[in-house]
């Protein structure tokens, strides 16, 4: 069985903007005050106006143009995106994430993204388990839930 997800995540008042302006975005409350918005194949449509745009590396569904206007509508905020693909117990993850309109840290593991949001682990899970970023298998079920 496998696990994909792509969202961006952060503060649930600071995606509000994005959540509003495009008619797929979905945003999803996730806990600790954080909520995420899945990178639906039709909000991946939206987001870039079915243009090609230059992908940034390592992600597979992050592009320069998703990122210029997702900048544009949430500014100075602090917020990340998340990438994570397995199967058959391969695969990878990372993330990225912004601050006062900059990237602030190189692509790294999610966890470290979501210690810099604010997630604090619990129990002995760690951050990624803690908000149940598990919950779901496929980015898609985020938004039909």
């Amino acid at each position: 069985m496998g696990y994909s997800l792509r969202a961006f995540i952060g503060h649930t008042h600071d995606l509000q903007p994005l959540a509003t302006q495009y008619d797929h975005a979905v945003l999803v409350e996730v806990g600790q005050g954080l909520s995420l918005i899945p990178i639906t194949e039709v909000f991946f449509d939206e987001l870039n106006m079915f243009s090609p745009s230059e992908e940034i590396m390592p992600f597979g569904c992050l592009t320069r143009l998703m990122e210029e206007r997702v900048l544009a509508l949430l500014g100075p905020t602090h917020f990340g995106y998340l990438e994570a693909d397995y199967f058959g117990g391969r695969g990878g993850q990372a993330s990225l994430l912004w601050q006062a309109g900059q990237r602030s840290i190189a692509p790294s593991a999610i966890n470290s993204m979501l210690r810099e949001l604010g997630v604090i682990a619990t129990g002995h899970m760690d951050e990624f388990d803690t908000i149940k970023l598990g919950r779901h298998r496929e980015t898609e079920d985020w938004v039909s839930v």
